[in-house]
């Protein structure tokens, strides 16, 4: 049975009870997406030739520019190759500088491709012991490649991804030196070659 004068005391109570000061909710900003990276990472490159392959360490920097596109560019330094024709030594060494547009699609794992252009920076420094002298050819040999990469999110702002396609070197380079017998053939440039990276790239701004 209810008593009704209680349950009007109750209600006479509750009326005179002071609001419960709760506090305010507290707002989280929403995380604004970062849109510059950096990279680092080793490349390779099947050129001058298949038989003198260079490898070598690069860096660069890409925005994105819209949803899945990226404008980047790269410099990269790779190791001389030697060289060694009878009595005549050759080191080869280069220096690409790249500019280049990646559309890039997918979550964690993501995959793409890149085109772009290049200005490789090249020396070529030649040894003769029979005749004790050195002569240097340094060039620059404009370069248009594709490539298509793989990748994968190995943390929160932190991306590891391959590369791999083709280069055309436009400026084709031939290197010889003159003999009693005749010309020799010193080096012998492929205008395709296959190049590769392995690039760990870094979300900073």
């Amino acid at each position: 049975r209810i008593d009704k004068k209680k349950l009007v005391r109750h209600h006479e109570k509750c009326k005179d009870a002071k609001p419960c000061k709760c506090p305010p909710k507290k707002e989280y900003p929403m995380e604004e997406e970062r849109k510059w990276k950096i990279f680092a990472g080793g490349f390779f490159s099947s050129h001058p030739n298949w038989a003198n392959p260079g490898f070598g360490l690069g860096f660069g920097m890409q925005f994105k520019a819209v949803d899945f596109l990226y404008l980047g560019a790269s410099l990269a330094a790779f190791r001389g190759r030697r060289i060694e024709i009878d009595d005549l030594n050759a080191l080869y060494t280069s220096w690409p500088v790249s500019l280049y547009v990646k559309a890039s699609f997918g979550g964690v794992v993501h995959w793409g491709m890149v085109l772009g252009a290049e200005l490789a920076w090249t020396q070529l420094d030649v040894l003769m012991e029979r005749l004790n002298s050195v002569k240097t050819v340094k060039k620059a040999n404009p370069v248009v490649f594709a490539s298509v990469f793989l990748g994968v999110d190995i943390g929160k702002s932190i991306r590891l991804a391959l590369e791999v396609g083709p280069a055309v070197f436009l400026r084709k380079q031939k290197y010889s030196y003159t003999t009693l017998d005749g010309p020799e053939l010193v080096l012998n440039m492929q205008t395709l070659s296959v190049e590769a990276a392995l690039k760990l790239f870094v979300e900073i701004y």
